[in-house]
């Protein structure tokens, strides 16, 4: 389960063998949430808004690294 990311409050993770539209998952101490990596929609889970900003953000600025990552952990997905 590779860490794409270290926020200090969160973590981003890719993990392989998904399905579905390409995603991040965005883990917390208290919070998980699922959020597309194109549109930036919540899939699943809860996220505090001032932390879903911040990985919105971080997702759209990095949207091609996701993409690359999403398809090389899940090459059927």
């Amino acid at each position: 389960m590779p860490t794409i990311f270290d926020l200090g409050a969160f973590i981003l993770r890719i993990y392989a063998g998904e399905h579905g539209i390409p995603h991040v998952h965005v883990l917390g101490a208290d919070f998980a949430a699922v959020i597309a990596i194109e549109s930036g929609d919540l899939l699943a889970g809860e996220l505090p808004v001032k932390h879903r900003r911040r990985a919105l953000a971080w997702i759209a600025s990095h949207q091609a690294r996701l993409l690359a990552a999403w398809h090389q952990f899940n090459p059927k997905g």
